[in-house]
């Protein structure tokens, strides 16, 4: 039955359709003659031509394709163009030209995610990127030998055996892997691979990533398409990370504060798009007990009420205190490891086992001894397998080593023999990895063989570094090893506070050493460091030391089967992916160490807020690369702390039972500090990359001596990794200057007060180098310059830490609609006095920026965090044009990227979708809707595809009629919802429709001039439309009359809220 005419005027007969796929409303035609034209259906049909495009003309078009969600359009004609459109464009942007030089183009079809295009003529099936580099093609041969003359590499159907040449009808890409389905006039359908393995397409604003649920897991569990992941990328550059590493999705969107969706980050990552099969959407001190693991949430730290994420709300940094990869999670979490891999990955580079080595000359010559005669302890141990030794004779050729090893290690014979017998049985076990043929029941490739072997030999040389201190002392302390780096004896196995069924490899842990004979001068922090004694050394409180512990894991150990390229990435993936239960437990980890190793070969991995570096293979089957590895190990047990990835101002007091956290005084040059007393950790660094942001909340008195008695603390401290430039004082983005420039802006204003906080203090972090000087703890300092020389244009991360005062609530504690309305005024009002008196822009509006605080005076509403706060110009735009924020509160033109520069209506739009957002889904448990939420259009505004979440907030902004489309999905069960819906309907009016010049009116490109009624067909085929300018765009301008427009009508709003309160 059909529903609708559509008369699209051409008079050339039509040779191809698309539509948008997202609404259905946009469709494109092409025509015989060379014509493209975009329409409209919601429109007349003779006002609805959005676009025509003659440039194919007089070649016959074979295909045109609409992006979904995306004002892009691709089409091809016979003569071999392939050319890319944007709806807001007259000229085509790009042009594949002669695709097919003297033959006939005869089919094209683009694929809906990923910017690939494939191409078929009667000779050649061509696979393209959007840079016109050809990317895999399938020869055609037309030999007829052995009866496979096709011109494809069939992998399935029925044109295995063709011997001519036909015509191809129709074509389709996967979704997901590299293969497409081409069907012929004989009626013949065949499913092809292009000759390379892999397509790499260029860098687009398409998908970040698509989907992805069918992820090889460690627990054996099949791939829910049975199939690997094809990774889609561009010279293996690409990827998706942070900051952003973006996690967001339908209806769970990145928490701001590591979203970084800055040029940055956003226009790298964007370089890889990869494919996966879309199951479901994405709901989304050196003596203290930080080096071992244990800042975590324990009995001395309160922890934020727990709001596990949940459907239906953009994931809080304040989320459930425990680390947990489960369900579709587990699944989509791996996809976006692997793009993270992608996009992060610096491989094979120098020196990467170089930044564990202790700053000191002396004590760097002292370890290389150590590792040198443990490498020849072990080398000894290799030499006694022999071909055709027997079992009894190589075990008593070992015994006699070991024992021979012991007595020059140890001349006053403190080794027992029950030493010695441990150390046999590690030796027994590890030689077989290290001998390869040694044991017929050994296979290298069969990674749970190498899990006890890889145990063994770390643990074995352990021993061998901490032993000798039984007999001698060195001189100096630092020729002391500081710590124990051993291996969990557990494998295969789930850390103890995870959930799901994701299983770790292996996993290492770091004990601190504490002499009896040593007197520390801060024995206020000594703790539950290992007492070393004469016995086996067992850690003092008791715990586990079998089970991994994310509160305690040191660093990760991935084992792979071979160094085939895909097992090291999945390797590299599963690194990535557990290192993020390393981060949500450990609050004073500035990096995280880790090892993936290929059958015998080993890489060291660091990974850190922007980079993840992997070193070349170590090969423990050769005495070379034992020794790489060995010196390794060592110089982990013997390094300063910060060199472990641990953060030494951040510590545990014994005395008053609590972890301390250090300020750093921005106005001095060397490392001073001032120390508060953590009361609560209210947001937790939940990705590997990114601004790992942390919130404590603190008191400057220990719990035990504050009369408080609530003991709440009143400082908030912020610890991030921003992206910086140049030296501190440079760095005009620093969030610290701007918190500073706030304070100093609005002091003495009292219409303010409470609905900011005030700076204290803070700024870059400092550790002391090498020299005893402190330097800024940046991203640099980590990696030294030997490495940083070879990263190319990494940017500059800084480690900030900033103590404000003023701590409020969480958004979630609203109690009703008249207090939500009254929170969101004082914000944008705060919002436009900090704009106005510090010419700051704000430009991450979003739900966990927003804080509620109570006093007798009633509810007020609070603005925090100016991580991607800029100074504005004298005529009020942002200086910088950065995509940054939340993906479902960003405005068009910051998803866009769209000039002219941000202005405070890019933060008002994004009130709009805020408090949308909240009538929609609600702020906590009580005003959450409670049946499906995934059809409804709001659903548009979340995802990995900011063009086409654009477009879909383009659409329902132009109109009141379509705005109505989100209210009617308000939730009826939130009392007083309808006073919201008028609140954003009322601001929304403001915003796009009252205005007295059309060109500000609107949020949709629409055509400035029509065909005159009497115009023949033809006439009205030749037609040139003109476009009105961007509505965006155009209202930038007058941001300041209608951004006071907006906080007056939202004054009227408040003021009828208090009333009812």
């Amino acid at each position: 039955m059909c529903v609708e005419e559509i008369a699209v005027a051409s008079m050339g007969g039509i040779t191809c359709i698309s539509h948008d796929g997202v609404s259905g409303n946009i469709f494109a035609v092409g025509n015989t003659n060379g014509l493209v034209r975009v329409m409209d259906r919601r429109m007349d049909a003779r006002t609805g031509t959005v676009a025509n495009w003659r440039e194919h003309t007089p070649s016959k078009i074979c295909n045109v394709f609409i992006r979904p969600g995306q004002a892009e359009v691709v089409s091809a004609s016979e003569n071999g163009d392939v050319k890319y459109w944007d709806l807001r464009h007259r000229e085509s942007v790009f042009t594949l030209a002669d695709t097919h030089p003297d033959h006939t183009l005869q089919y094209m079809v683009a694929h809906e995610s990923a910017p690939v295009v494939m191409t078929a003529s009667d000779a050649t099936v061509k696979f393209w990127n959007q840079r016109g580099s050809s990317i895999g093609a399938v020869p055609a041969n037309r030999s007829g030998a052995s009866g496979a003359a096709s011109y494809m590499k069939t992998l399935a159907g029925y044109g295995a055996s063709r011997t001519q040449m036909v015509r191809v009808s129709a074509a389709a890409l996967h979704g997901y892997l590299p293969v497409a389905v081409m069907v012929s006039d004989d009626g013949r359908v065949s499913c092809i691979q292009p000759v390379k393995a892999s397509m790499r397409p260029p860098p687009t604003l398409a998908n970040l990533s698509i989907g992805g649920s069918g992820s090889d897991s460690d627990d054996g569990e099949e791939s829910s398409v049975g199939a690997k992941h094809v990774d889609l990328s561009v010279g293996g550059s690409g990827g998706n990370g942070d900051d952003g590493e973006q996690k967001s999705g339908l209806l769970h969107p990145s928490n701001s504060s590591d979203t970084d969706l800055s040029d940055d980050s956003m226009d790298g990552k964007t370089d890889s798009v990869l494919i996966t099969p879309v199951k479901s959407s994405k709901v989304k001190p050196e003596d203290t007990v930080p080096e071992m693991g244990d800042l975590s949430i324990s009995d001395n730290i309160n922890t934020s009420t727990p709001s596990k994420p949940s459907y239906g709300h953009p994931r809080s940094l304040s989320a459930a205190p425990k680390f947990s990869l489960s369900g579709s999670q587990q699944t989509d979490g791996y996809a976006e490891a692997r793009s993270q891999v992608n996009y992060y990955l610096k491989d094979n580079i120098d020196g990467v086992q170089a930044i564990a080595k202790h700053s000191d000359q002396t004590t760097q010559q002292f370890v290389i001894k150590q590792a040198e005669s443990i490498a020849e302890f072990i080398d000894e141990l290799v030499q006694c397998v022999k071909p055709g030794l027997g079992k009894v004779e190589l075990e008593n050729e070992l015994k006699a080593t070991i024992a021979a090893q012991l007595k020059r290690r140890s001349p006053a014979g403190r080794y027992s023999e029950k030493t010695e017998a441990e150390m046999f049985n590690s030796a027994v076990r590890f030689l077989k990895w290290l001998c390869p043929g040694s044991d017929s029941t050994f296979s290298k490739t069969n990674e749970k063989h190498i899990y006890p072997c890889f145990v063994e030999l770390i643990n074995f040389v352990t021993e061998l570094v901490v032993r000798p201190l039984l007999d001698q002392q060195p001189t100096s302390s630092d020729q002391k090893p500081k710590r124990l780096v051993r291996s969990y004896r557990k494998t295969d196995v789930k850390p103890d506070n995870a959930e799901g069924r994701r299983r770790i490899d292996m996993a290492l842990k770091c004990d601190a050493l504490h002499y009896n004979n040593s007197s520390s001068d801060d024995d206020e922090y000594d703790d539950n460091s290992i007492q070393f004694s004469e016995e086996r050394l067992k850690a003092k409180d008791g715990r586990n030391d079998e089970r991994p512990n994310y509160s305690r894991i040191f660093a990760v150990v991935e084992v792979k089967p071979d160094t085939s390229a895909a097992n090291i990435e999945k390797g590299l993936a599963q690194l990535v992916e557990y290192s993020k239960g390393v981060y949500w437990n450990q609050h004073n980890r500035r990096f995280i160490w880790g090892l993936v190793s290929g059958g015998s070969n080993v890489k060291a991995c660091i990974l850190g807020p922007n980079f993840l570096l992997a070193s070349q293979f170590m090969d423990v089957t050769t005495a070379a690369g034992r020794l790489e590895l060995i010196g390794f190990l060592v110089n982990w047990s013997f390094c300063e702390l910060p060199k472990l990835g641990y953060d030494p101002t951040i510590r545990f007091n014994r005395v008053h039972k609590c972890f301390t956290v250090d300020m750093a005084d921005s106005n001095e040059s060397k490392l001073t500090q001032t120390t508060y007393y953590l009361r609560k950790i209210v947001v937790f660094a939940e990705r590997v990359f990114g601004r790992h942001t942390r919130c404590f909340v603190v008191g400057e008195k220990p719990p035990s001596l504050d009369e408080d008695s609530d003991n709440s603390g009143d400082i908030l401290i912020k610890d991030a990794w921003p992206e910086v430039s140049g030296s501190a004082e440079d760095d005009m983005r620093d969030e610290s200057k701007l918190l500073e420039r706030v304070s100093n802006g609005l002091a003495g204003r009292s219409e303010f007060n409470g609905m900011y906080s005030k700076f204290l203090g803070g700024g870059r972090m400092q550790i002391q180098n090498a020299r005893g000087e402190s330097v800024d703890d940046t991203t640099r300092t980590i990696l030294g310059e030997t490495v940083w020389a070879q990263l190319g244009d990494l940017p500059l991360r800084a480690h900030m830490r900033i103590a404000m005062s003023g701590v409020g609530e969480p958004l979630k504690t609203i109690q009703s609609i008249p207090e939500l309305i009254v929170v969101i005024y004082d914000v944008m009002r705060c919002h436009m006095g900090i704009l106005k008196h510090c010419q700051i822009l704000h430009r991450d509006i979003s739900e966990a920026n927003i804080l509620v605080r109570r006093d007798n005076a009633g509810v007020h509403g609070m603005l925090i965090d100016f991580d991607h706060a800029i100074s504005i110009t004298d005529d009020g735009y942002a200086k910088h044009a950065e995509r940054t924020g939340t993906v479902p509160f960003m405005s068009v033109s910051n998803l866009e990227n769209l000039q002219p520069k941000r202005t405070a209506l890019d933060d008002w739009e994004s009130i709009i979708y805020i408090l949308c957002w909240l009538g929609t889904f609600g702020w906590n448990s009580d005003t959450r809707p409670s049946g499906s939420v995934a059809d409804l259009n709001i659903a548009s505004w979340d995802g990995n595809n900011v063009m086409k979440i654009a477009n879909s907030k383009r659409d329902h902004m132009h109109s009141s009629d379509n705005f109505t489309g989100i209210t009617k999905g308000f939730n009826p069960k939130i009392a007083g919802i309808r006073r919201l819906a008028n609140v954003v309907e009322g601001l929304r009016a403001v915003l796009i429709d009252n205005h007295s010049h059309p060109d500000l009116r609107g949020a949709m490109i629409i055509p400035d001039s029509f065909p005159e009624e009497n115009d023949s067909d033809e006439e009205a085929d030749q037609y040139e439309f003109k476009m009105r300018p961007d509505p965006f765009v155009e209202r930038a301008a007058h941001w300041e009359s209608i951004s006071e427009r907006l906080l007056a009508k939202l004054e009227t709003y408040a003021d009828k809220a208090r009333a009812r309160m």
